[in-house]
């Protein structure tokens, strides 16, 4: 059985065995399974987005094999994992190891443990993120500026102290281009996968770029020297080696960013399960040598299905960086169901002026 369990973030928050999730987020999951043929197998015979408690008690009610599924000791170390604080160990490994880190933007990120703490840390950076400890795609965070503390920002701050027990503090910068890193985790190495890149809106997950691991590449290069971008790359995954092999097995998406000074945040969240980076990087694998064109499914209506179009690059928004004025044109396809979801994704195309396999682009929105 595949399950694509949007809510997995959501479930790893709570904790607890018994959570419902939002009945939205279930309709979503289940209206974009299709999803889950463009992401790697699982270790087990069961196909997920992300392990929890949750996924595993829909399985066992569904009368899957207990033996042939992971254990709740296992499900508690992908919980411990998922927290932010390896986030920050992380981005303190590959500090430590660059001599001249001259090219690192820091945003020095700070667990606080009680409301002075976190308020401390506001008024020294200024211009801040809240982030719950466990949280993804965008949830979970908050900006906050010394002169614009609200009750609101206060009770949240109080709730993610009594429900998980710490904030993470980070200095807010402004971002030119976010992008991943995509590794696979096996029982005895750790692979490289690939690069990803992705947009936002506001600070929640918008969209993925799909491009071949060479352009989104030579696209990052623009900001930083490759050297630099492919040392980083290596010593976040000394840290993982470090840090998961032995206790974690499947994808594990790195989040990072370039800043406006074009300066790299390295290890911003480290999201442990399957990822749009993951799964724009197979897509892009899988069709580019077959269609002369890009792909681009998004969320739209009630369904959160359907195909969608956009010129980014006479916009100037997202993705635009980079790419020639009006380069990006797509063709409208609409998908009312996981059938013509699946269909879209393997025949939408686009035609490209003078675009060779490398000049592939386009966007996948979930």
């Amino acid at each position: 059985m595949d399950i694509f369990n949007p809510d997995h973030d959501l479930c790893l928050a709570n904790g607890s065995a018994s959570f419902v999730p939002p009945a939205t987020a279930r309709q979503f999951g289940q209206d974009c399974s299709a999803i889950m043929e463009y992401v790697l197998p699982d270790v087990s015979p069961h196909k997920v987005w992300g392990w929890d408690r949750i996924v595993l008690g829909r399985l066992l009610k569904s009368g899957a094999d207990p033996s042939q599924l992971p254990s709740e000791a296992y499900l508690d170390t992908v919980r411990e994992l998922s927290h932010r604080r390896y986030a920050l160990s992380c981005r303190e490994y590959v500090f430590s190891k660059i001599g001249n880190p001259g090219f690192l933007c820091d945003i020095a990120p700070y667990e606080a443990m009680t409301m002075d703490s976190i308020i401390s840390t506001v008024n020294e950076y200024a211009d801040a993120l809240l982030k719950a400890p466990w949280s993804g795609s965008g949830k979970g965070i908050r900006k906050v500026r010394p002169d614009s503390w609200t009750a609101s920002d206060r009770g949240w701050c109080a709730k993610m102290l009594d429900r998980q027990g710490s904030v993470m503090v980070e200095r807010r910068q402004k971002v030119a281009l976010d992008f991943s890193l995509q590794f696979r985790m096996t029982p005895d190495r750790l692979l490289f996968e690939g690069f990803a890149i992705f947009e936002t809106q506001g600070c929640a997950y918008n969209a993925n770029l799909l491009a071949s691991n060479g352009h989104i590449l030579g696209l990052l290069s623009a900001y930083s020297e490759t050297k630099d971008i492919l040392r980083v790359r290596d010593l976040v995954g000394e840290y993982l080696e470090t840090a998961f092999l032995g206790r974690y097995r499947g994808v594990l998406g790195v989040d990072m960013f370039f800043s406006e000074e074009g300066l790299l945040a390295p290890c911003i969240e480290i999201n442990v399960r399957n990822n749009m980076g993951m799964v724009s990087r197979l897509v892009y694998d899988r069709l580019a040598s077959e269609y002369a064109g890009g792909f681009c499914a998004g969320a739209s209506g009630r369904a959160g299905a359907s195909v969608c179009a956009g010129d980014f690059g006479r916009s100037g928004a997202g993705l635009s960086a980079g790419f020639p004025d009006g380069q990006l044109k797509m063709r409208v396809l609409n998908a009312s169901s996981p059938e013509q979801l699946r269909s879209s994704l393997a025949g939408a195309r686009t035609i490209l002026a003078g675009g060779g396999p490398d000049a592939l682009h386009a966007v996948a929105i979930f």
